[in-house]
């Protein structure tokens, strides 16, 4: 898979382990196989990840997205192409 231009990945970011992150895998797994997020943002049912932010305010972007759990567990898994 190539990446979009329009994409900022977060350090280190892989796409083949990304591929890896599967339901219910907690936070940590996630973190030995994919680094550290861009983002990290938290309410009261849970956290997201964001792996992946657009470059400029209008840019079509890969999004690479992790949703977790209030227990820390992986619940969403988003992999897509947005288009702006």
């Amino acid at each position: 898979m190539t990446p979009f231009t329009g994409t900022i990945w977060s350090k280190g970011f892989s796409e083949n382990n990304f591929l890896k992150i599967k339901i219910g895998m907690q936070k940590s797994e996630v973190d030995k196989l994919i680094g550290d997020p861009l983002l990290y943002s938290c309410e009261s049912k849970g956290c997201s990840a964001y792996y992946s932010r657009q470059d400029t305010p209008t840019a079509d972007y890969d999004r690479r997205w992790i949703e977790f759990d209030s227990s820390g567990k992986v619940f969403k898994v988003i992999k897509k192409f947005y288009i702006d």
